[in-house]
């Protein structure tokens, strides 16, 4: 297939970027069957990522499919927003809530030597993380522990533990998202259907009853970054809101600072 005819095939459903960015993903293809396949499931509205089966993530490529969340661009910006903060570099023992993938905590143990915990309720999604788990060194594997758990029913935070990451879900049941990604991408990953503070809240409590000081990096709401960080300043957490590249309030920074 030509790169005009492709173009042809994906103008009435896709952007002249979006169509830009798939043509350098096809080029990987080898026989006319290939492109056929690929393009009709691209065609039906199949994220281009599950198609190949890859998603690329700050310096590295990560193997996801149905069932795993798709990482995304703005949770790069905070895991570099992570690896170039000044006052956590010496913290060694991090959780990862929502890991998904595992695209935050496998580049976090590639990129520090930081001992991993990454954890989500989802065994199809942990099944994507253990694949990329097993692509890593001997070292960064011991350094990196994936564990099936619902932080919704946690009593307290894992021993040890002195900083958090997580891009939670939080997005509402009324808010409109495109149709690739509510149609293919797991629910569970997106939606915080009752509360789209729950799972802050929830980070909140189990700080309340822990005497011992810990960081918190979250991914958040765009539409709500007043009220998740009231969630922590509440408690009293310092807190920052740090906006994304093009300007949204999309992560925030808190430290609890025990009792």
């Amino acid at each position: 297939m030509t790169r005009q005819e492709f173009h042809q095939r994906c103008i009435p459903y896709f952007s002249a970027d979006e169509i830009q960015a798939f043509w350098l993903w096809f080029q990987h293809l080898a026989s006319s069957e290939q492109v056929e396949d690929c393009m009709q499931r691209l065609l039906a509205g199949e994220p281009i990522q599950y198609i190949f089966g890859t998603a690329p993530f700050h310096r590295y490529e990560y193997r996801v499919g149905p069932g795993c969340l798709i990482p995304r661009p703005e949770t790069e910006e905070l895991v570099e927003y992570i690896l170039q903060h000044p006052q956590i570099q010496a913290l060694q023992h991090w959780l990862d809530i929502g890991t998904g993938s595992g695209c935050i905590a496998l580049t976090l143990v590639q990129e520090r030597p930081w001992q991993l915990l990454a954890v989500d309720c989802s065994e199809a999604a942990l099944t994507h993380a253990r694949n990329n788990r097993a692509r890593l060194n001997t070292e960064q594997q011991k350094r990196l522990e994936l564990r099936c758990s619902d932080f919704l029913k946690w009593t307290e935070w894992p021993s040890g533990v002195q900083a958090l990451v997580s891009n939670p879900p939080y997005i509402s049941s009324d808010e409109t998202l495109d149709s690739r990604v509510v149609d293919w991408e797991p629910s569970t990953a997106l939606f915080a259907e009752n509360d789209p503070l729950i799972f802050y809240k929830k980070m909140a409590q189990l700080c309340l009853n822990r005497p011992h000081e810990l960081w918190l990096f979250l991914e958040i709401n765009q539409q709500l970054p007043e009220a998740t960080e009231a969630v922590f300043k509440t408690i009293g957490c310092s807190t920052k809101k740090i906006a994304d590249l093009s300007g949204n309030l999309r992560f925030i920074e808190a430290y609890w600072p025990g009792f």
